[in-house]
Protein backbone atom coordinates (compact mmCIF):
# COMPACT_ATOMS: atom_id res chain seq x y z
CA UNK A 1 0.00 0.00 0.00
CA UNK A 2 1.20 3.43 -0.69
CA UNK A 3 2.07 6.08 1.75
CA UNK A 4 -0.72 8.27 2.40
CA UNK A 5 1.17 11.91 1.96
CA UNK A 6 -2.35 14.11 2.67
CA UNK A 7 -2.42 12.22 6.61
CA UNK A 8 -0.18 14.04 9.21
CA UNK A 9 -1.44 13.05 12.20
CA UNK A 10 -2.92 9.20 13.10
CA UNK A 11 -4.34 8.88 16.75
CA UNK A 12 -4.02 4.87 17.72
CA UNK A 13 -6.42 3.45 20.15
CA UNK A 14 -4.90 0.47 22.32
CA UNK A 15 -6.95 -2.11 24.26
CA UNK A 16 -6.91 -1.47 27.35
CA UNK A 17 -6.63 -3.67 30.55
CA UNK A 18 -4.93 -6.99 29.95
CA UNK A 19 -8.05 -9.61 30.55
CA UNK A 20 -8.55 -13.29 29.88
CA UNK A 21 -8.38 -13.73 25.54
CA UNK A 22 -7.57 -10.29 24.93
CA UNK A 23 -5.60 -7.61 25.05
CA UNK A 24 -1.71 -9.10 25.32
CA UNK A 25 -1.27 -9.64 21.86
CA UNK A 26 -2.71 -5.99 21.01
CA UNK A 27 0.09 -4.32 23.19
CA UNK A 28 2.65 -6.21 20.41
CA UNK A 29 0.66 -4.94 17.27
CA UNK A 30 0.04 -1.74 18.93
CA UNK A 31 3.63 -0.73 19.58
CA UNK A 32 4.63 -2.11 16.34
CA UNK A 33 2.05 -0.14 14.88
CA UNK A 34 3.68 3.11 16.41
CA UNK A 35 6.76 2.19 15.45
CA UNK A 36 5.94 1.35 11.96
CA UNK A 37 4.31 4.86 11.40
CA UNK A 38 6.30 7.14 13.85
CA UNK A 39 8.87 5.65 10.92
CA UNK A 40 6.81 6.86 7.73
CA UNK A 41 7.14 10.39 8.93
CA UNK A 42 3.49 10.30 10.76
CA UNK A 43 2.99 12.13 14.26
CA UNK A 44 1.80 9.22 16.13
CA UNK A 45 -1.12 10.20 19.19
CA UNK A 46 -1.58 6.81 21.30
CA UNK A 47 -4.69 6.22 23.71
CA UNK A 48 -4.89 3.55 26.35
CA UNK A 49 -5.71 2.97 29.89
CA UNK A 50 -3.68 0.67 30.85
CA UNK A 51 0.12 2.23 32.06
CA UNK A 52 1.71 -1.14 32.13
CA UNK A 53 2.31 -1.59 28.12
CA UNK A 54 4.89 -1.23 26.02
CA UNK A 55 3.31 0.78 23.77
CA UNK A 56 2.73 3.30 26.14
CA UNK A 57 6.33 4.08 26.62
CA UNK A 58 7.30 7.35 26.51
CA UNK A 59 9.11 6.58 23.34
CA UNK A 60 6.63 4.97 21.62
CA UNK A 61 4.50 8.09 20.23
CA UNK A 62 4.93 11.61 20.02
CA UNK A 63 2.01 11.75 22.66
CA UNK A 64 0.46 9.69 24.94
CA UNK A 65 -2.61 9.76 26.90
CA UNK A 66 -3.06 7.29 29.32
CA UNK A 67 -7.14 8.36 30.23
CA UNK A 68 -10.27 5.46 30.25
CA UNK A 69 -11.46 4.37 27.20
CA UNK A 70 -14.57 5.71 26.83
CA UNK A 71 -15.95 7.96 24.05
CA UNK A 72 -16.04 11.36 26.67
CA UNK A 73 -12.04 10.80 26.76
CA UNK A 74 -11.50 9.85 22.96
CA UNK A 75 -13.56 12.90 22.11
CA UNK A 76 -11.50 15.73 24.00
CA UNK A 77 -8.39 13.82 22.88
CA UNK A 78 -9.51 14.56 19.03
CA UNK A 79 -10.67 17.96 19.98
CA UNK A 80 -7.25 19.03 21.75
CA UNK A 81 -5.07 16.87 18.80
CA UNK A 82 -7.29 18.79 16.13
CA UNK A 83 -6.65 22.31 17.72
CA UNK A 84 -2.44 21.47 17.71
CA UNK A 85 -2.97 21.09 14.18
CA UNK A 86 -4.75 24.32 13.32
CA UNK A 87 -2.88 27.58 12.60
CA UNK A 88 -3.61 31.03 13.51
CA UNK A 89 -5.67 31.55 11.18
CA UNK A 90 -8.03 28.14 12.04
CA UNK A 91 -6.76 25.97 8.65
CA UNK A 92 -5.37 22.23 9.41
CA UNK A 93 -2.62 21.41 7.56
CA UNK A 94 -2.57 17.45 6.47
CA UNK A 95 -5.67 15.08 7.61
CA UNK A 96 -6.16 13.28 11.29
CA UNK A 97 -6.92 10.03 11.27
CA UNK A 98 -8.30 7.41 13.96
CA UNK A 99 -6.63 3.85 13.61
CA UNK A 100 -8.65 1.32 15.87
CA UNK A 101 -7.41 -2.01 14.28
CA UNK A 102 -4.49 -2.67 17.04
CA UNK A 103 -6.14 -2.23 19.69
CA UNK A 104 -8.84 -5.73 19.49
CA UNK A 105 -12.75 -5.56 20.21
CA UNK A 106 -12.59 -2.63 23.02
CA UNK A 107 -10.91 -0.02 19.92
CA UNK A 108 -12.97 -1.23 17.34
CA UNK A 109 -15.97 -0.44 19.74
CA UNK A 110 -14.88 2.88 20.41
CA UNK A 111 -14.40 3.62 16.81
CA UNK A 112 -17.87 2.61 15.95
CA UNK A 113 -19.55 4.52 18.91
CA UNK A 114 -17.16 7.78 17.91
CA UNK A 115 -18.35 7.12 14.38
CA UNK A 116 -22.28 6.72 15.38
CA UNK A 117 -22.32 9.52 18.05
CA UNK A 118 -20.90 11.93 15.05
CA UNK A 119 -17.44 13.35 16.51
CA UNK A 120 -15.47 11.84 13.73
CA UNK A 121 -17.56 14.15 11.17
CA UNK A 122 -17.19 17.02 13.29
CA UNK A 123 -13.63 17.17 13.68
CA UNK A 124 -13.17 15.84 10.55
CA UNK A 125 -11.15 12.78 11.36
CA UNK A 126 -10.93 9.76 8.75
CA UNK A 127 -11.31 6.26 10.06
CA UNK A 128 -8.54 3.74 8.51
CA UNK A 129 -7.44 0.23 8.98
CA UNK A 130 -11.04 -1.04 7.92
CA UNK A 131 -14.32 0.46 6.80
CA UNK A 132 -16.88 1.33 9.63
CA UNK A 133 -19.53 -1.28 7.74
CA UNK A 134 -16.90 -3.75 7.82
CA UNK A 135 -16.23 -3.49 12.11
CA UNK A 136 -20.03 -3.06 12.38
CA UNK A 137 -20.90 -6.31 10.17
CA UNK A 138 -18.17 -8.23 12.29
CA UNK A 139 -20.38 -7.17 15.29
CA UNK A 140 -23.00 -8.84 13.50
CA UNK A 141 -21.56 -11.86 11.84
CA UNK A 142 -20.66 -12.83 16.11
CA UNK A 143 -23.96 -12.41 17.52
CA UNK A 144 -25.03 -14.97 14.71
CA UNK A 145 -22.80 -17.11 15.13
CA UNK A 146 -22.16 -17.07 18.92
CA UNK A 147 -25.64 -17.18 20.35
CA UNK A 148 -27.01 -18.67 23.95
CA UNK A 149 -25.29 -22.12 24.66
CA UNK A 150 -28.77 -22.94 24.74
CA UNK A 151 -29.95 -22.30 21.55
CA UNK A 152 -27.48 -24.93 19.89
CA UNK A 153 -28.66 -28.15 18.91
CA UNK A 154 -26.63 -31.30 18.84
CA UNK A 155 -27.37 -33.75 16.12
CA UNK A 156 -26.31 -37.16 15.12
CA UNK A 157 -26.54 -38.46 12.12
CA UNK A 158 -25.48 -41.46 10.54
CA UNK A 159 -22.89 -42.92 13.37
CA UNK A 160 -21.58 -45.63 11.22
CA UNK A 161 -20.26 -43.06 9.01
CA UNK A 162 -19.04 -40.70 11.49
CA UNK A 163 -21.03 -37.66 10.45
CA UNK A 164 -21.66 -34.95 12.66
CA UNK A 165 -23.54 -32.11 12.91
CA UNK A 166 -23.95 -29.36 14.77
CA UNK A 167 -26.61 -26.16 14.00
CA UNK A 168 -25.93 -22.77 15.97
CA UNK A 169 -28.73 -20.68 14.52
CA UNK A 170 -28.36 -20.23 10.62
CA UNK A 171 -24.88 -21.46 11.11
CA UNK A 172 -23.34 -24.85 10.06
CA UNK A 173 -20.67 -26.71 11.34
CA UNK A 174 -20.57 -30.90 10.42
CA UNK A 175 -17.85 -33.11 10.64
CA UNK A 176 -17.39 -35.75 7.99
CA UNK A 177 -15.20 -38.49 7.11
CA UNK A 178 -12.60 -36.92 9.37
CA UNK A 179 -13.30 -33.08 8.10
CA UNK A 180 -14.13 -30.19 9.60
CA UNK A 181 -16.79 -27.95 7.82
CA UNK A 182 -18.27 -25.09 8.28
CA UNK A 183 -20.61 -22.56 6.33
CA UNK A 184 -24.03 -21.57 5.72
CA UNK A 185 -25.65 -23.33 2.84
CA UNK A 186 -23.09 -24.20 1.55
CA UNK A 187 -20.40 -26.13 3.95
CA UNK A 188 -16.20 -26.05 2.88
CA UNK A 189 -13.61 -27.36 4.25
CA UNK A 190 -11.40 -26.03 6.97
CA UNK A 191 -9.43 -28.66 8.25
CA UNK A 192 -8.83 -31.95 6.72
CA UNK A 193 -8.06 -34.46 9.26
CA UNK A 194 -7.05 -37.09 6.58
CA UNK A 195 -4.37 -35.24 5.33
CA UNK A 196 -2.95 -34.68 8.41
CA UNK A 197 -3.31 -38.15 9.36
CA UNK A 198 -1.39 -39.30 6.44
CA UNK A 199 1.26 -37.10 6.90
CA UNK A 200 1.82 -37.83 10.60
CA UNK A 201 2.05 -41.62 9.51
CA UNK A 202 4.62 -40.96 7.00
CA UNK A 203 6.53 -39.09 9.67
CA UNK A 204 6.17 -42.25 11.97
CA UNK A 205 7.60 -44.49 9.56
CA UNK A 206 10.49 -42.15 8.40
CA UNK A 207 11.04 -42.23 12.21
CA UNK A 208 11.10 -46.09 12.50
CA UNK A 209 13.36 -46.45 9.55
CA UNK A 210 16.03 -44.13 11.21
CA UNK A 211 15.58 -45.92 14.42
CA UNK A 212 16.35 -49.31 12.70
CA UNK A 213 19.51 -47.90 10.80
CA UNK A 214 20.97 -46.41 13.90
CA UNK A 215 19.83 -50.04 15.75
CA UNK A 216 21.63 -51.84 13.01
Amino acid sequence: MPRRNDIAKILIIGSGPIVIGQSAEFDYSGTQACKALKAEGYEVVLANSNPATIMTDPEMADRTYIEPLTKTYLEEIIRREVEMMQDENGASHGKFALLPTVGGQTALNLAVELADSGVLEKYNVELIGAQLRAIERLGDDRQEVLPAPRAAQLRRDGQEQGLWRLRVGTVGVERDAGRLLVGRDDLRPLVDHEAALRRRNVRRRIADRERQDLAG
